[in-house]
């Protein structure tokens, strides 16, 4: 539970983050999809071909690489929730750096409506 709420912090982060910049709904929705698609895709590329240092790097620096594969270690391997507890390392500091980030720059975020001719 408490790997599902730094993902959605950081990815609430940075969809205001992406929302703080960008001009219309349209530009944020395909903006914020495309950011999405980039960070799943990690998750679906295999590293055996990879020398197991870069692999490793690769999957500890995307927070969901490295959360899916905190709680796969968890679920699956029957590890205790501290032995890797490293891996959270990357969600952890992701949740806390967007929404800083966001509320950093809180006044340019703008909620007027704007008429259309």
């Amino acid at each position: 539970m408490v790997v599902s709420f730094l993902l959605a912090l950081f990815l609430a982060g940075l969809g205001l983050l992406i929302s703080t910049f960008s001009r219309s709904n349209r530009v944020s929705l395909t903006l914020s999809l495309l950011v999405l698609v980039a960070l799943y895709g990690p998750t679906q590329l295999t590293t055996v071909g990879l020398r197991p240092s870069a692999g490793d790097r690769l999957q500890r620096l995307d927070p969901f690489t490295s959360a899916l594969r905190y709680l796969d270690k968890l679920v699956v391997d029957g590890h205790p929730a501290t032995r890797d507890v490293g891996l959270l390392v990357t969600p952890l500091v992701a949740a806390v750096l967007f929404p800083a980030l966001v509320l950093a720059l809180a006044d340019r975020l703008t909620l007027a409506v704007r008429e259309q001719p």
